[in-house]
């Protein structure tokens, strides 16, 4: 190799290798994703025009085929300055892609 030593070149491979383990006989071994799983976007913010809100939640699309999506979202809220009580909600959403066909189904409690 032009540039490179094989030392420089096996610390960058295995900087890019997700795990490497080694087995009882000294072998090592990478462990890299055969896919890659979705992962949750978790948000939260605090509302400026009502002083003392305070929203935090989770949404992700945990199955997205050629023709099926979910997506799934949570959300906790209360006005910390009024001491007002917890409102939570739960959705999921399914999507049939050949039909263009929706279900959507929400939950929202806030106790009294």
């Amino acid at each position: 190799m032009n540039g490179i030593s094989f030392e420089s070149y096996l610390e960058l491979v295995q900087s890019l290798l997700h795990h490497v383990i080694e087995d009882h006989y000294g072998e090592e071994f990478a462990l890299v994703p055969l896919s890659r799983i979705r992962r949750a976007e978790v948000y939260g913010n605090g509302d400026i025009t009502e002083p003392g809100n305070v929203i935090v939640g989770i949404k992700g699309t945990p199955i997205d085929t050629d023709d099926h999506r979910v997506d799934v979202s949570g959300f906790a809220s209360t006005n910390i300055q009024y001491h007002s009580p917890i409102t939570k909600g739960l959705e999921a959403s399914y999507h049939h892609k050949p039909t263009n066909s929706n279900l959507d189904l929400r939950a929202v409690n806030t106790p009294q």
